[in-house]
C-alpha cells in the first residue's frame, strides 16, 4: 500500500487486466501452469506500479468460458470506460453474460467471480455489486439445446456437430464415431448447422479424419476458416459435397461429462503435430496436460492424488 507496488502470479489464469488512469489496458499473461497439474513448478511474477486511479480486474474463466480469445480484449475495454464506476462495469458483465444465458449457452459458462480493484483517495470499501448480482440472479435460464446428432442413410452414417461445439462434448463425440468406424461404417461429420470449434473439438476432428474412414461436409465459412488457420490439410482435403439425412437424432439433450484430459491432450497433441505455428500456439496446454497426466498415473495410490487431477477440467 505505501510502495503502490502490486506483485502478481497467475496459475494458468485467463488474462488478469491493469487499466491505467492514463494509458491503454494491459492483458497481464499467466506466469505459470494451473496449479495441482504438475510437480516442480516455479511460477513466475508480473511486478507494476498501482498508481492513483489505476484499476485491476480478476474474473474467472467462467465469466468468458464462451470466448476466451476475445473475452479479455472486450472486457478490457469496458474496464476503460470513461467515468464509469466499478458498480457499472459489473453490471455491464452481468448483463453479458445474462444474454449468453438467453441465447443457451449455459453449458459454457462455469463460476463466475470478478474482483474490480480501484485505487482511489480516501477509506477501503467493499461492494459486493448486489444490483448486479441480483440481476444475474434473475437472468432466465434456456433449455439446452442437443450438439450432437446422429443419423445413416444407405450408404453411410453421420454425425452432426451444431451450434458451439466445444471441449464439454468432445469425449461422447470420440466415443461414438469410433464406435462407428469400428463397425466399418463410412462416417461424414455434419458441420452445415455449427458455426464454432473449440480446439479440443478441433482436433478430434482432425483425428477421426485421419483414420481414412471419415469425410466433414457441410463445412460453413467460420469453421473453414478455422481449418486454414491451424492448416488442417488432411480434413481439407476430405471435406466432402454429400447431403446428411434430414431425420437426425439427437445424441444426448443433457449436459455432458466433462471432456477426459485425455480427450483433451490427444486432441491438442494432433493439432500441434500438424505445423511449427500450431505447436508454437500449443505448447503450453500440450505440456500442463501432460504433466496432468502424469500426476494422474502417481495418484491413483491414494485418493488425494486423483482429485488433485480432477480439480479442474478445463
Amino acid at each position: 500500500m505505501k510502495q503502490r507496488t502490486l506483485t502478481l502470479a497467475s496459475a494458468g489464469h485467463t488474462p488478469i487486466i491493469h487499466k491505467p488512469k492514463v494509458g491503454t489496458a494491459q492483458l497481464l499473461s499467466r506466469t505459470g501452469p494451473a496449479l495441482d497439474v504438475s510437480d516442480n513448478v516455479t511460477f513466475a511474477e508480473h511486478i507494476i506500479r498501482f498508481a492513483a486511479g489505476d484499476r485491476l480486474l480478476v474474473y474467472t474463466d467462467g465469466a468468458f468460458g464462451f470466448d476466451q480469445a476475445a473475452g479479455p480484449f472486450r472486457v478490457s475495454r469496458w474496464i476503460a470506460m470513461p467515468h464509469a464506476e466499478g458498480r457499472e462495469f459489473v453490471s455491464a458483465v452481468a448483463r453479458e453474460i445474462t444474454e449468453l444465458r438467453a441465447r443457451g449457452h449455459d453449458d459454457e459458462i462455469d463460476d463466475v467471480t470478478v474482483l474490480l480493484l480501484e485505487a482511489v483517495a480516501g477509506d477501503s470499501v467493499f461492494d459486493n455489486g448486489d444490483d448486479a448480482g441480483a440481476e444475474l440472479a434473475r437472468a432466465p435460464r434456456t433449455a439446452r439445446s442437443p450438439i450432437i446428432y446422429y443419423g445413416e442413410s444407405e450408404a453411410a452414417w453421420f454425425l452432426a456437430l451444431r451450434e458451439r461445439a466445444t471441449w464439454l462434448h468432445s469425449d461422447v463425440f470420440y466415443e461414438a464415431a469410433h464406435a462407428i468406424i469400428q463397425e466399418h461404417h463410412a462416417l461424414f461429420i455434419d458441420l452445415s448447422q455449427c458455426g464454432y470449434l473449440d480446439s479440443t473439438m478441433l482436433g478430434t476432428v482432425h483425428e477421426l479424419v485421419s483414420t481414412g474412414q471419415v469425410q466433414v461436409c457441410g463445412v460453413s465459412p467460420a469453421v473453414r476458416a478455422l481449418f486454414d488457420e491451424l492448416k488442417m490439410d488432411t480434413v481439407i482435403a476430405n471435406i466432402s459435397d454429400v447431403t446428411p439425412p434430414v431425420d437426425l437424432l439427437p445424441l444426448a439433450a443433457d449436459r455432458l461429462p466433462a471432456a477426459s484430459k485425455a480427450r483433451m491432450l490427444s486432441a491438442h497433441e494432433a493439432l500441434a503435430g500438424l505445423n511449427d505455428d500450431n505447436r508454437s500456439r500449443f505448447k503450453d496446454v500440450v505440456e500442463e496436460l501432460r504433466g496432468a497426466g502424469e500426476q494422474g498415473k502417481q495418484g491413483k495410490q491414494g485418493v488425494q492424488g486423483v482429485q488433485g487431477v480432477q480439480g479442474k477440467q478445463r
